[in-house]
């Protein structure tokens, strides 16, 4: 059971997309020892049926309320999206296919800037990891009663140096970036809840492996700037450690 978390006997609700994933995961082994934690993963979604996120909405009970909402992955909201995830688009499988086995074909598929195929391919990657994530938010606006945590990547803050800045990085740090910018205009119409933008740091996951920072110290000082967050700063974009970035 869900238990809106407005008294002393009943813990508060938080709300973690991603759950199956490194980041979502150690969000939701932080918060489930002092809330109620509903997750969502990717890999239960019922696409055949319809949108899941809307069926997800309607489903909840009235009086179900979050305290926060913690966007830490990709939310699908359109019927279509698993063709480009899943690669069952017919324009597009042969790009999903084996990119494990073929980092080099990948990149220069990805490269590839005179191949039509790729603006499909890249705007689909958009409406998913972009326009669904705030058109979940959207619907889900009148049961949020607190914080809105936008985890974004340290990815569309990054700096490439000329040789190495191709088109695969280019749309990558946009989609963070107008993830995150999108976030600063939450903060303006929305001037009642908290609007926190993090980004994450180098971590170590499995997509990941050189990354640096423990995922857990990351994510436990997220939380503590989380838990005391101070809404003149809504909207504003820091680093896991609390610095501001912008």
């Amino acid at each position: 059971s869900i238990y809106y978390g407005d008294s002393q006997n009943h813990m508060a609700n938080i709300l973690i997309t991603g759950t199956n994933g490194t980041l979502g995961n150690a969000f939701k082994q932080h918060y489930q020892k002092s809330h109620k934690v509903m997750g969502t993963s990717r890999s239960i979604l019922d696409f055949n049926s319809g949108s899941n996120v809307d069926k997800f909405v309607s489903s909840l009970p009235e009086h179900v309320r979050f305290e926060s909402v913690i966007l830490c992955a990709a939310t699908y909201s359109f019927p279509s999206d698993y063709n480009w995830t899943w690669g069952k688009n017919a324009g597009s499988p042969w790009r999903q296919n084996n990119i494990a086995d073929r980092p080099d074909k990948r990149r220069e598929e990805l490269n590839d800037v005179f191949d039509p195929v790729l603006y499909d391919f890249f705007m689909n990657n958009y409406k998913v990891n972009v326009i669904s994530q705030f058109r979940f938010l959207f619907q889900l606006y009148p049961k949020i009663l607190d914080k809105i945590i936008i985890i974004g990547s340290t990815a569309g803050l990054m700096k490439y140096s000329q040789k190495s800045f191709t088109f695969e990085h280019f749309q990558y740090k946009l989609q963070k970036s107008s993830l995150m910018m999108g976030a600063k205009c939450l903060a303006k119409f929305f001037p009642n809840l908290k609007i926190i933008i993090l980004c994450p740091g180098n971590y170590k996951s499995n997509i990941n492996p050189d990354g640096t920072d423990n995922i857990y110290e990351n994510v436990s000082s997220m939380c503590n700037f989380i838990d005391n967050f101070n809404i003149e700063n809504s909207g504003k974009i820091f680093n896991f450690n609390g610095d501001e970035l912008g």
